[in-house]
């Protein structure tokens, strides 16, 4: 007999400890291939929890972005973009915005 699978949740949220420093609510974590929210703020070592799922405004940076398409997040700049390159995907944008914007509406995880 084949093993079944058995609900165990949505799946919108992914437990985190952060190892080296704290991390505060909005902070956007990359875990593995996949790019989380903090839902709240998270002490260094201690298990919190990360949103999968949602929208988000998040500071972008300066591209011309196109409302449905592919974002990504940039880690080491701390900024969404849409230029893939070795960056994790973080979601879709949402709306579309002109390289001169600060900031983006991202839906995270579709």
């Amino acid at each position: 007999m084949a093993y079944k699978a058995i609900y165990k949740g949505v799946g919108d949220q992914i437990s985190y400890t952060p190892s080296g420093a704290d991390v505060a609510a909005g902070d956007v974590i990359v875990v593995g291939d996949l790019v989380g929210v903090a839902k709240t703020d998270i002490a260094d070592g201690v298990e919190g929890i990360l949103d999968l799922v949602g929208e988000f405004e998040v500071l972008m940076a300066a591209v011309t972005i196109v409302a449905g398409t592919k974002a990504y997040w940039d880690a080491a700049n701390d900024v969404v973009t849409n230029v893939a390159g070795s960056l994790k995907q973080m979601g879709y944008f949402m709306e579309a915005k002109a390289d001169t914007e600060d900031s983006v509406l991202v839906s995270l995880g579709r």
